[in-house]
């Protein structure tokens, strides 16, 4: 004998969302506005911004090497010491566009 099925459809419990809404409200409320709000103004640091070129000097023994030191894939021997005009830029017939050394 067959059973006939009735489409029962699944109620939507609004306890479990009722639950997480609550939670979610305690949360935000322990969190103190203080944590979002600035500094008064006496701890705040304030500067104008300028721009100039930095000056870099290091006293020091021996002798210092480019940190982007790159060996070329030639016949010859040779390193990038340090690239003067990137890529793209204007450059005329006396321009100098890369320093090389040879390392022998």
């Amino acid at each position: 004998m067959d059973k006939v099925r009735t489409h029962t459809k699944k109620r939507f419990s609004i306890v479990p969302v009722g639950i997480v809404v609550v939670v979610v409200v305690l949360v935000l409320s322990q969190i103190s506005e203080a944590y979002f709000a600035a500094k008064p103004n006496g701890q705040l640091w304030r500067e104008t911004v300028v721009t100039q070129d930095l000056q870099l000097q290091v006293k020091g023994f021996g002798s210092l090497q480019s940190k982007q030191q790159r060996f070329l894939t030639a016949p010859y021997s040779a390193v990038v010491e340090q690239i003067f005009i990137k890529p793209g830029s204007f450059v005329t017939k006396d321009s100098v566009i890369a320093r090389l050394s040879n390392p022998v």
